[in-house]
């Protein structure tokens, strides 16, 4: 099956706004120039504090999705420890799912009403360190980021919309990074910018497990807004299962759950660090 141009366009737009927002918000009070330390430790006070967040195995999020230009469908977003994630949307009669296990990556786009017409793509190397970078982003709540050689860059007090902020970016390995611009005030995450491009905002706080997160987020493009989330489900620790990550096994066979894997010295693969537990 073939996607038109509109209808890939409002599927890279989504899966942009799913893969470069970290799916949660934060806040802390601050004084001037606070260390990266002190940014770190309140914001993971400000979500929930320690024992709740290391507390975190899996997140399950569901909801809908709407575009600029009217296109409307539903979202399921799953997250788990060390490097799982899986993203299915639907809209009108097509369902995409996009997943990650650990180095494998793929996307499996089927008519609803024909099951047997589906096309299945292998993510390539850039695209499976970009999810990697999404799942950790979502599961550690800014801690640990050094396990997987990535570090975090404080630059001080910036202003965005007239507020004063603290901006951090959080640097992923293969020039991955994620910018976060906090209220220098209220501790309030005003602003999220990804090496994807675009900006990501957030709108609304539930408390789910004694953990804060957005109701709604937006993504935008040059001040302009291009998707939205609304969550109307959240759920803390779910438990999956793995072959829900695992590539499908009617595509071609190979050594590990379906994809091949090319075990050269030249594989761009090789080069990841492994998945870690915080």
């Amino acid at each position: 099956m073939m996607f038109s141009v509109s209808i890939r366009s409002v599927r890279t737009r989504l899966f942009a706004l799913i893969s470069t927002a970290a799916l949660f918000s934060t806040g802390y009070g601050l004084q001037a120039e606070p260390s990266t330390d002190e940014v770190i430790a309140k914001a993971r006070e400000y979500l929930g504090g320690d024992e709740a967040l290391n507390a975190v195995q899996s997140l399950y999020y569901r909801g809908t999705f709407e575009t600029a230009d009217g296109v409307e469908g539903e979202v399921e977003i799953m997250f788990q420890k060390p490097l799982f994630q899986r993203v299915k949307t639907i809209r009108d009669d097509i369902t995409e799912v996009t997943a990650l296990s650990y180095y494998d990556g793929w996307r499996k786009i089927t008519q609803r009403d024909d099951e047997a017409n589906w096309t299945i793509v292998f993510l390539d190397a850039g695209q499976i360190r970009e999810l990697q970078a999404n799942t950790w982003e979502n599961l550690n709540f800014f801690q640990g980021i050094e396990r997987r050689r990535g570090r975090i860059v404080n630059d001080g007090l910036v202003e965005v919309d007239g507020h004063s902020c603290v901006k951090l970016t959080f640097g992923h390995p293969g020039g991955i990074y994620f910018v976060r611009y906090f209220d220098a005030e209220t501790g309030q995450l005003r602003l999220t910018e990804a090496s994807g491009g675009g900006q990501i905002r957030e709108e609304g706080i539930q408390e789910v497990a004694g953990i804060r997160f957005p109701e709604t987020i937006i993504m935008m493009q040059d001040g302009e807004e291009l998707n939205r989330i609304h969550f109307t489900e959240i759920e803390v620790n779910r438990e999956f299962d793995s072959e829900l990550f695992d590539v499908p096994s009617m595509a071609p066979s190979g050594s590990n759950g379906g994809l091949p894997r090319v075990e050269d010295p030249d594989d761009p693969l090789l080069d990841l660090p492994s998945p870690v537990e915080p």
